[in-house]
């Protein structure tokens, strides 16, 4: 036998060994049967790979479906993209500053639609980062005009002059004679 493959399958053994003891029982049945180490990861790459990818494919999906909802903040609806993103990440799936900034805007509601179109069309290397504070201040915005419109709304009501009940209208032509009678 040739001492330069004896040596190289020694060490080949011992990465084999290696990975063996790393992998969880129902995957070691998987692979235990291959003979080298370097089909062993090409069968767990191969494995993995495809549950990586559905996986990829369902975070982007759930990551598209992220809506701001009343209930939440700004930084509430940021943290839970954020997670998401940096999930795809770990996958080795990671979302490009340009997905990043749609899967932002996509989920904001239509109190954000001026804002929306400033952003869509921005060009800059749009991160959460860098977004946080334009619509931090469109958020503080949009509560202030809604504090102001109920405000508004208070003071209407307020100065408007009491609707009048059934004997209270203004007589006029023809006040107090009976109506339909003919007489």
């Amino acid at each position: 036998m040739d001492p330069d493959y004896h040596h190289w399958l020694k060490i080949d053994q011992t990465v084999r060994s290696w990975i063996f003891a790393t992998l969880a029982r129902d995957i070691l049945m998987e692979v235990y049967d291959l003979k080298f180490s370097h089909l062993i990861w090409a069968r767990l790459d191969t494995r993995f790979m495809s549950a990586c990818f559905a996986r990829s494919v369902e975070l982007k999906r759930s990551l598209s479906h992220i809506k701001k909802k009343e209930s939440q903040n700004m930084d509430q609806y940021l943290l839970e993209i954020k997670l998401m993103v940096d999930a795809l990440a770990m996958i080795n799936s990671p979302v490009s500053n340009r997905e990043l900034k749609e899967y932002t805007i996509l989920g904001l509601g239509h109190e954000y639609e001026s804002l929306i179109n400033t952003i869509s069309y921005f060009r800059g290397n749009a991160t959460l980062e860098s977004l946080r504070p334009i619509l931090q201040a469109q958020e503080q915005r949009n509560a202030t005009v809604s504090s102001q419109d109920a405000s508004t709304v208070h003071q209407a009501l307020a100065t408007a002059p009491a609707p009048q009940g059934r004997g209270s209208a203004p007589r006029g032509y023809g006040a107090g004679a009976p109506r339909g009678h003919g007489g």
